[in-house]
């Protein structure tokens, strides 16, 4: 079942690392450009600050229960689309996942469901193929949205953002073509109390 028109009242792009995390924010007016509300922060933790690994990472949770419980008081719960685990990454793997586990949890604790991209679906949804560069998907940001990023975790969280916003758009009815369509149906959503919404792809949604 989709979520319905009220159920949400702000989307979060959220872009981890550990070295610096990236998120953006949109509400109120989220099915149109006009009057839409948005903000951003970021979470930075260098590893020569700290002795061990689990000290660097009760400072990057610290951070992020600072901000998160900020905007949640702020504006309320929402969904949040994080991008999800990089399977070729290989360094500080361990360090990642206790990141991740920690960040979902925190969100879900707070109320936010969550939506986990793949980072090829994030960048199909962005430049049209799977397999693009960052700087391809920063450039790309700048093309379509206008928005200038700092660097590529920026980027990715804007457009994390963007990609709420139309998934939003289209659970609630809107229509969108046909590839967008797939794309955000292949979605799941997390919820926070801990149901999972399998995937849309077989539901009618109306397509341009």
């Amino acid at each position: 079942m989709g979520l319905e028109r009220s159920a949400v009242t702000v989307v979060l792009g959220f872009d981890p690392s550990l070295s610096h995390s990236a998120a953006h924010w949109a509400g109120d007016g989220w099915h149109c450009e006009v009057g839409l509300r948005t903000g951003s922060f970021a979470i930075k933790s260098e590893p020569k600050n700290f002795a061990h690994r689990v000290a660097r990472l009760r400072n990057i949770r610290d951070q992020l229960c600072a901000y998160m419980t900020g905007l949640t008081d702020r504006v309320g719960p929402g969904v949040a689309f994080v991008e999800g685990y990089s399977f070729g990454a290989r360094r500080e793997q361990q360090s990642l996942g206790e990141w991740g586990g920690q960040l979902r949890l925190t969100m879900l604790d707070l109320g936010w469901d969550i939506v986990e991209v793949p980072p090829s679906t994030l960048k199909k949804y962005v430049t049209g193929k799977g397999t693009a560069e960052k700087d391809g998907m920063r450039m790309e940001v700048l093309k379509r949205w206008k928005y200038e990023s700092t660097d590529n975790n920026d980027a990715d969280a804007y457009a994390l953002m963007r990609m709420g916003l139309d998934w939003v758009r289209w659970t609630n009815g809107e229509v969108v073509t046909k590839a967008l369509a797939e794309t955000l149906g292949k979605l799941v959503v997390m919820r926070h109390d801990a149901t999972v919404e399998l995937p849309q792809s077989k539901r009618r949604r109306k397509v341009a």
